[in-house]
């Protein structure tokens, strides 16, 4: 994700082999989960390149490609729900996903002349021990409910996102 031209033949590979995109699925992620100040920069730029920057890289290039072929495509892309919120602990990764964000809007102005569509899903939390053990240690799993910060008072299921792709279209 973070060399365009390795992107660019990610693409023309994949078309060789099984014909024509249509979708991209934008799921880019990287993170520390640490105090800001015990970040060295170079850990910053590796989650920018990874999640800000990788997304832009695959997104410029099939848009690009898709531009040229006159084709309509779809982007798909993951944020986070602290792209809007902001969340201690996790800057570097807030930053990128508004980041995408921003890109999502963006593009879905720009590139709607070309029927390329650019859509974005904020999912919320879904608990993992990694997550859990590093965001609340200890006692805070017991003191902090994520889920009351949520407007259906509950945190996101693993089956879930797989279910997005049966959904009708609309």
């Amino acid at each position: 994700m973070r060399k365009y031209e390795e992107i660019v033949n990610v693409i023309a590979e994949t078309e060789k082999r099984f014909g024509q995109i249509h979708g991209v699925l934008n799921n880019a992620a990287g993170n520390f989960i640490s105090p800001t100040e015990r970040l060295s920069h170079r850990a910053f730029d590796i989650v920018v390149d990874i999640v800000l920057k990788g997304t832009y890289y695959m997104t410029l290039a099939i848009g690009k490609h898709w531009i040229a072929n006159k084709q309509p495509g779809t982007f798909l892309n993951i944020v986070t729900t602290y792209a809007w919120t902001g969340s201690g602990y996790v800057v570097p990764s807030a930053c990128s996903k508004a980041g995408v964000l921003a890109l999502t809007r963006s593009l879905a102005v720009e590139w709607a002349k070309y029927k390329i569509r650019s859509n974005a899903i904020a999912p919320g939390p879904f608990p993992t021990e990694g997550a859990w053990s590093r965001l609340l240690p200890g006692d805070l799993v017991h003191q902090f409910n994520p889920a009351e910060r949520i407007p259906l008072k509950r945190v996101g299921e693993h089956q879930e996102p797989g279910q997005l792709s049966s959904l009708p279209h609309v």
